[in-house]
């Protein structure tokens, strides 16, 4: 064979077994996708400062006894709950910060030939005392009388011929808590139906009547202003509404028509509402919406009033009596 057979011999044997060779290399790199979505059980999204949670994973259902592993961003610990095909379920048991902020606990699926899954927790740690994460609610300027029930303390204030409580019921006995995190009880309250709502006040107290409302209103209204219950008061919601902080920002956005003044000392804050649906609960309107019960009520919906962010006027409405939540504020009469 001459020198140009043997060349062509030599590069022909290269073209045939290059692709093989990275063939080879691919099939051997290649993982699968793991079957379902990484989920977690055993926490909720408000926390207290050194509480302890226990995480469950689940939601992962091929391949099986897939292994587990932890990391937080407040230590930047990696913990190992479960090695691949191990015994257990892959249970973690933390201990949260001690300092209130925002923080992330990732969790991670994983087995050899599969694509990790993971799943990130976003957490914040609130401080629920007076002045603590909440700031500028301005209720402690007025009467502190306690709960005998639970021992929970809150403010109230004279007005309208009424003592009005100045933060939102947070009794345990009945209603949900925001996000279903009770460390936010003392600061958002609970959330109540209608039917829990006329209940729930503590002894001695008990919720107002829309034409309470009205007095109240009329106590700082402009003289000859016409107030009607289950109507709208119009130009008087600033005169409900505290210029609150939640974690440093503002929980009322600023609109120009509308002038928070507190003037009633009511302390209203933009918590939401909540609606109960099947086999869940819905929150929403934090930061724009604040909605009490008042005893009224009209066939299957009570009354309730509510105030919204971009406007001036203290609303009415009416909600289903077992489904929609509202804040509750009970009145003693003098």
């Amino acid at each position: 064979m001459n020198t140009r057979h043997t060349i062509l011999f030599v590069l022909t044997l290269v073209l045939f077994t290059l692709p093989s060779c990275k063939k080879e290399k691919k099939e051997e790199n290649f993982k699968e996708f793991m079957t379902g979505t990484l989920q977690v059980s055993g926490v909720n999204s408000y926390l207290a400062p050194g509480q302890e949670i226990t995480v469950t994973p689940f939601g992962i259902s091929s391949p099986e006894n897939v292994g587990y592993y932890w990391y937080n961003t407040w230590n930047s610990q990696k913990d190992t709950t479960r090695l691949e095909g191990g015994s257990g379920d892959g249970t973690y048991k933390i201990v949260m910060p001690e300092k209130p902020g925002n923080y992330t606990l990732t969790g991670i699926a994983f087995a050899k030939e599969y694509y990790d899954a993971s799943v990130k927790i976003n957490i914040t740690i609130v401080d629920n005392s007076l002045g603590g994460t909440l700031k500028n609610t301005e209720i402690s300027k007025g009467i502190l009388f306690p709960d005998e029930r639970d021992d929970i303390s809150y403010y109230a204030s004279m007005a309208g011929g009424l003592l009005w409580q100045k933060n939102n019921l947070a009794w345990a006995g009945a209603g949900v808590s925001y996000l279903q995190s009770p460390v936010m009880d003392l600061m958002f309250g609970r959330f109540y139906t209608r039917e829990e709502a006329m209940t729930a006040c503590p002894e001695g107290w008990r919720l107002p009547s829309d034409e309470d409302f009205k007095s109240l209103a009329a106590s700082v209204a402009e003289d000859g202003t016409e107030l009607d219950i289950h109507r709208a008061f119009d130009g008087l919601a600033g005169s409900f509404m505290v210029n609150a902080s939640m974690a440093g920002e503002r929980m009322w956005t600023y609109w120009p028509n509308v002038n928070i003044s507190n003037s009633l000392g009511f302390c209203a804050i933009p918590v939401g509402y909540c609606i109960d649906m099947e086999q869940a609960l819905r929150f929403t309107g934090i930061n724009k919406y604040a909605a009490f019960w008042t005893s009224d009520e009209e066939g299957d919906n009570g009354y309730y009033r509510y105030i919204y962010v971009k406007s001036e006027n203290l609303m009415s409405g009416m909600g289903d009596k077992k489904s929609f939540r509202a804040s509750v504020r009970c009145v003693q009469d003098l």
